[in-house]
């Protein structure tokens, strides 16, 4: 029996008296305690109340009593007899020895039920007295025997040294257990004044346990399911050894017990555990029982609740918010943050520790019910985590001192903010532009695939392109280009842009490769990537397809339809910040040099005022012709006619009907026509076409941008030849069917229509374009004429007529 600081806990006979006493002495015969050499004062037995973990206060009766002593004057190292006086002082009855030795030690385990493993450097940790009594002296040693007093059973003694934390509050030791038997029980042992100086007699601290299992795989999983741990045991843990989970293994609480499989080659063993009935967001000690001895293995198990991510990456930015859904187990979650590591077990202090040094979103933060779906969400602090690092989300239940455990699950810190263009076609050399502000370098590695594990691990080619490294961008420095090998990438998926931030691989500080949190979309439509179409009941438009090595893309059951956005980047997660709303997150624009505006399916390259006519493309061009070759204003007009009638005047709508793609015996074999009813849409707006390679139906593929933008003209024709002269002013005479408005809406002349949203109006820039002019009404209903200076154009080329229809101070319609 030990005391800690004067406080001893005895086990009464029924009927003892509160006013019965005690004290420690090395005799008690004497009636005068003032007459022993030496001896404490005396202390009342006092009903017993639970002061630490150290006590197994659940098994506790009410004969349980609590006996306080000043033992400031008795000697360290030495056993004295517990002397008792029933009726107190004032009593007949005279003291007498109650028949146990209590040892006056310096120190007590860290911990209540200390286990140690079978190894040749055990470490223990020790509490020095609180008291003024203080830690041992530097002679102080320590070991484990059976008995303190059996010299056959125990082990080598080992120096107490101050701890590197808390050096004058705790001694550790280091004791060599490798001859021990496990499934026993040994005492730990303390030598005041070392085996040099056998003056004092080694007393009993504490029971240790010896745990034949030393490693346990994982070390958290979630609650409300048959859970498989692997274990590994010196020698076999066999298959009566009960396996359980505990609050205290002293105490028998767990309602689930498992037995040791089958030993395979590595050594590990399987056990079953069933932790339905368990209380999620805690840590349980892993206990054993073999060989009727039950004892704390030295490992723990995190019990988290059992959730699914729908946001597994986050920004380093504030308010990033965590989406979950919670299948058990989420009853009393109550925090949560994100750090590189979470609270784990300490086998030597057989507790939850934190991590030193770890970065960490400190805030806590409280989980909030969205839906009675068990959806959860949960906002968070990201902005000092570690970019390109995987990071874990760390749990607590309700309590101000719960544990924040492992959740079981990894999310990725982005260092992306965006992307362009958001999508690429199944061929080689497709450039892609990412913004990274921070941390990217020429060392740096991406690649598009179906999901962000090494790049090397999977056979399937079509999962993923090679990873390239990044170089810098020309246009800005927080952009990073990467060239991609598309080739063997499925049209009609989205895949995850992965990134390895640091490069490195092999290394145990190498950054993984993580989900940027941005989607690339892999495109089957190949050419053009601009056109543009009147309002029309069936407005034709004609695409050329990729043909890819496995004979994937468009088909006759492929569908697309023309509209504003094609959710492209709906799985882009929303944890960017609201402020941040980066231009990337747009779709991003592709340029085109046409030298000839006739070249082959070119004509229509950027949305100029057009039509298309029984599959067939026309292009709104314009002939430029000397000065003084006559104009025919009188000739055959090149006004179009409206197929649908004179209901067809546009809309507010931003987008049309799904159609299929079409095919008949003039088109090519990648060449597909879709008829679109665009009546709806609104003039002078720019629309992309959206596909579904296999077809609202089916799943599998995903609908995403084709890459090709439309300009939904209001002008439908020329009046006149469709040629101006190389003059100062030349009229030029439109039908517009919707959207003109006299005196705001320009238009112009050039070789490419300038389609930026924030541009200027264009000055003349010989040979190039004319300056913008507006447009001013004509002679007849719907015609609209506009004057512009032609004399920088080149005589004999052909420019597109381009159009503003809200004109260049207003920033809803971008020119086309």
């Amino acid at each position: 029996m030990q005391t800690w600081a004067g406080r001893l806990v005895l086990e009464c006979a029924p009927g003892v008296d509160q006013g019965a006493e005690a004290y420690l002495a090395t005799d008690c015969s004497s009636s005068a305690v003032a007459g022993q050499m030496p001896s404490a004062s005396r202390g009342k037995l006092l009903p017993y109340e639970a002061v630490d973990a150290w006590e197994d206060s659940d098994s506790m009766s009410s004969d349980y009593r609590v006996l306080r002593l000043d033992v400031m004057n008795l000697v360290a190292g030495t056993f004295y007899k517990l002397c008792t006086d029933l009726d107190g002082t004032n009593g007949p009855l005279p003291a007498g020895n109650a028949g146990w030795n209590v040892y006056i030690s310096r120190v007590r385990s860290a911990v209540a039920a200390p286990t140690v493993h079978q190894t040749n450097a055990q470490l223990l940790v020790l509490d020095c007295d609180p008291g003024p009594v203080g830690c041992p002296l530097s002679a102080a040693q320590a070991f484990l025997a059976q008995e303190c007093s059996d010299s056959m059973s125990r082990t080598a003694s080992a120096d107490l040294r101050p701890a590197a934390l808390r050096a004058e509050q705790s001694r550790t030791v280091v004791i060599d257990s490798s001859s021990l038997f496990p499934f026993r029980y040994y005492q730990l042992c303390i030598d005041e004044d070392g085996d040099e100086a056998p003056a004092l007699s080694p007393g009993a601290v504490a029971n240790v346990f010896v745990s034949p299992m030393h490693t346990v795989f994982p070390h958290q999983f979630p609650v409300g399911k048959l859970n498989y741990l692997s274990i590994q045991c010196a020698g076999d843990c066999s298959a009566q050894t009960q396996v359980f989970l505990a609050h205290d293994c002293r105490v028998r609480n767990a309602t689930s017990t498992g037995y040791p499989g089958i030993k395979d080659a590595s050594g590990w063993q399987q056990v079953r555990l069933d932790t339905s009935s368990f209380d999620a967001s805690l840590f349980y000690e892993l206990c054993l029982q073999g060989d009727n001895v039950t004892g704390h293995s030295g490992q723990a198990v995190f019990l988290h609740p059992d959730i699914a991510l729908m946001d597994s990456v986050v920004h380093a930015m504030p308010s990033q918010t965590l989406r979950l859904s919670c299948r058990a187990g989420c009853e009393k979650l109550a925090r949560a943050h994100l750090a590189t590591a979470c609270m784990f077990w300490n086998a030597s202090l057989q507790r939850p520790v934190s991590p030193s040094p770890t970065l960490a979103t400190m805030a806590e933060s409280v989980f909030s019910v969205q839906s009675s779906s068990g959806l959860f969400e949960v906002s968070l602090n990201c902005s000092q985590l570690p970019l390109g690092h995987e990071v874990r989300l760390c749990v607590a239940s309700e309590g101000v001192e719960s544990p924040a455990g492992d959740a079981g699950v990894s999310i990725f810190v982005s260092p992306l903010l965006g992307i362009r263009p958001d999508l690429v076609r199944a061929t080689s050399a497709q450039i892609i532009s990412v913004e990274c502000p921070h941390d990217c370098s020429s060392s740096t590695q991406v690649f598009l695939g179906t999901h962000c594990s090494d790049s090397n691990t999977t056979n399937d080619s079509a999962a993923r392109t090679t990873a390239a490294q990044l170089s810098p961008s020309p246009a800005n420095q927080s952009w990073w280009d990467a060239e991609l090998d598309a080739t063997n990438l499925e049209p009609g998926l989205h895949y995850r842009i992965c990134i390895d931030l640091d490069g490195v691989t092999g290394q145990e500080t190498s950054l993984p490769f993580g989900d940027s949190s941005l989607r690339v979309y892999v495109s089957g439509v190949s050419s053009p990537i601009r056109a543009s179409l009147q309002l029309s009941r069936v407005a034709a438009l004609k695409v050329n397809c990729t043909k890819t090595h496995a004979g994937k893309g468009c088909s006759t059951i492929s569908e697309g339809l023309l509209a504003k956005t094609c959710a492209q980047n709906i799985f882009v997660s929303s944890l960017l910040s609201a402020q941040h709303v980066p231009g990337s997150l747009l779709n991003g624009t592709e340029t085109l040099n046409i030298s000839d505006p006739q070249a082959d399916g070119l004509a229509l390259g950027d949305g100029e005022v057009s039509n298309w006519s029984n599959s067939s493309a026309y292009s709104q061009l314009l002939e430029v012709v000397d000065s003084d070759v006559h104009q025919n204003v009188s000739g055959t007009s090149h006004v179009f006619q409206n197929a649908s009638g004179s209901d067809c005047v546009g809309g507010s709508s931003t987008k049309t009907q799904w159609v299929s793609f079409g095919r008949s015996a003039v088109l090519e074999e990648q060449e597909f026509l879709l008829e679109l009813d665009t009546c709806l849409l609104t003039p002078g707006s720019h629309i992309s076409l959206c596909t579904d390679l296999d077809g609202l139906a089916k799943r599998r593929l995903q609908v995403g941008h084709s890459g090709l933008e439309v300009y939904i003209s209001g002008i439908s024709g020329v009046v006149g030849a469709p040629r101006a002269r190389t003059v100062a002013a030349e009229t030029i005479t439109v039908f517009c069917q919707a959207g003109c408005i006299p005196g705001t809406s320009t238009a112009y002349l050039a070789l490419t229509c300038n389609e930026s949203l924030d541009a200027p109006s264009p000055i003349p820039i010989s040979p190039m374009t004319t300056a913008a002019a507006p447009l001013a009404n004509g002679d007849v209903p719907g015609e609209f004429a506009f004057v512009v200076d032609t004399l920088g154009l080149s005589a004999g080329r052909h420019y597109r007529l381009c159009a503003d229809l809200d004109g260049p101070d207003n920033r809803h319609l971008r020119q086309g």
